[in-house]
């Protein structure tokens, strides 16, 4: 394809800050690589963003743009998974934990737009869901991280204004009151080699990736492009169990960067209340209904989970 011929196209969250920053910078770089006049699809609320992204995917563009949080993302790559096409991220959510994840700027508004346009091309996984509970049979993909326990209460409880005005730290107070309330969930958990284990836990959260707002890294082994998801499961029996593990997540933040590690955090003492295990497949069979949420979205209540990663599945830019 005669490369002035390549096509961009733009899906929007009209809702985020900045767009006009974007919108130049966007200008800035097609003309610099000598793509066509891009195309501006506007997302919707009430669908997250899948209606635009499947306008997206009709033009048949050579390189797609995202603007907006995880939720807008997440709505891109179900629908461009396994097509090949470029993904391009420019992060105007809250936590923007995909963009952390890969490394991408989330404060300079051109330095996105110049790596969406100029990156490398990075296969990653994507995580498939298949729910059912009191809404029937549900399918969801996620990017990031879905769970029960104290990550649904922290997507189901936050206050959305006060999440504009003040960012990440509108989830700082549902986190604490999930943590004090310390409420368990009986579940039943099975891995793809067939062990089943009836649990009874606080919080379980399958990851597809490990850092989190503020730096703060949740799961030291968890690798975006590695064909495999990470289960965590959080079961303190009082404050100081919730201490213990603050303490190990805080060293392991500190050791983010550093290539030894893996090494180290292995080395340290296993904490009973805090299960870690990688598996491509794993099962959730509730005893009751209860809260999930996907990316930072609250998905409704589930009684089972099977969720499968899908190696590969989504190209994207990054620098």
């Amino acid at each position: 394809m005669n490369a002035a011929k390549r096509h961009v196209v733009i899906v929007c969250n009209p809702s985020k800050k900045g767009i006009d920053a974007v919108r130049k910078q966007v200008d800035v770089q097609v003309a610099k690589h000598g793509y066509s006049r891009p195309t501006w699809i506007a997302t919707v609320a009430k669908d997250g963003g899948l209606a635009a992204a499947r306008r997206a995917l009709a033009r048949n563009p050579d390189l797609v743009l995202v603007i907006g949080g995880d939720g807008t993302i997440r709505a891109v790559a179900d629908v461009f998974r396994d097509t090949g096409t470029p993904v391009g991220i420019i992060p105007r959510g809250t936590g923007n934990l995909l963009a952390r994840n890969l490394g991408l700027p989330v404060a300079d508004i051109k330095a996105a737009v110049r790596i969406a346009f100029e990156g490398l091309d990075k296969r990653i996984d994507i995580a498939h869901a298949d729910t059912d509970g009191p809404m029937g049979p549900k399918s969801a993909i996620f990017l990031v991280m879905a769970g029960i326990g104290l990550d649904a209460a922290m997507a189901a409880l936050t206050n959305p204004k006060l999440k504009e005005r003040i960012g990440w730290l509108a989830y700082l107070s549902p986190i604490l009151q999930a943590a004090l309330r310390n409420e368990k969930r009986s579940l039943t958990v099975v891995l793809e080699d067939g062990q089943r284990a009836k649990r009874r836990q606080h919080t379980a959260i399958i990851g597809n990736c490990g850092v989190l707002t503020g730096g703060f890294l949740l799961m030291p082994e968890a690798k975006l492009d590695d064909g495999l998801l990470d289960v965590l499961a959080l079961d303190p029996k009082s404050v100081f169990g919730w201490t213990r593990i603050l303490r190990r997540v805080a060293v392991g933040s500190a050791l983010r960067n550093s290539p030894n590690k893996t090494q180290i955090l292995r080395g340290l003492p296993d904490i009973t209340s805090m299960r870690y295990r990688q598996t491509p497949r794993v099962e959730w069979h509730m005893d009751e209904p209860v809260m999930v949420q996907v990316d930072g979205d609250p998905f409704g209540e589930v009684k089972s989970a099977v969720v499968t990663v899908l190696a590969g599945a989504l190209t994207v830019r990054v620098p």
